[in-house]
């Protein structure tokens, strides 16, 4: 009796131990770290509209009524190493397609208003900033880690993202994808 009995345990028992060992390879072998990961589910998908302060004059900010042009959506904290390494280009990059109605809108997190202030201030930023106070905005899009980029089209789409300090070349890559017809 006791064998047939310990069949069946180290049928069960080797079942288990490989499907422990399948589960460690296919952890191993998954190399995106989290953080690359943020924003990806959101691809392909109607971006979520806000309402937000501008941190320079507490004008609104509303995604919404940007939409029928080109959008680019940066998630920044003043704290964040790349946010600062790509500031100077997204801001040249503003005005540099400003008179080609592509809109950049910047997000905040995890600043103080005072900490915001001085980031705006310190690398002359013109395009609208604004805080995500509560947190919705970042859940929203996904966001859980810095800096992340979302290239919006007119229809409101987005249609990529871009995780950590871009450079000229994915910028500008991904600005032709979102102003085609």
């Amino acid at each position: 009796m006791r064998k047939k009995i310990k069949i069946p345990l180290i049928i069960i028992a080797g079942s288990v131990i490989i499907a422990i060992i399948t589960l460690f390879a296919i952890g191993l072998t998954n190399n995106k770290s989290t953080t690359s990961r943020s924003g990806f589910t959101r691809v392909g998908e109607k971006a979520p509209d806000f309402e937000l302060l501008s941190i320079k004059n507490s004008n609104k900010i509303i995604l919404s009524e940007y939409i029928g042009n080109p959008i680019i959506l940066n998630f920044w904290a003043s704290w964040c190493p790349p946010c600062r390494e790509e500031s100077e280009l997204l801001e040249k990059t503003h005005l540099e397609y400003s008179n080609q109605k592509i809109k950049f809108i910047g997000i905040n997190i995890q600043d103080t208003e005072v900490e915001a202030k001085y980031y705006i201030e310190k690398y002359n930023i013109t395009y609208p900033n604004g805080m995500d106070l509560n947190g919705r905005i970042t859940i929203d899009y996904g966001v859980i880690g810095l800096p992340v980029t979302f290239f919006i089209n007119k229809e409101g789409i987005i249609k990529t993202r871009w995780v950590g300090a871009i450079s000229k070349t994915e910028l500008y890559s991904n600005i032709n994808k979102i102003s085609k017809p």
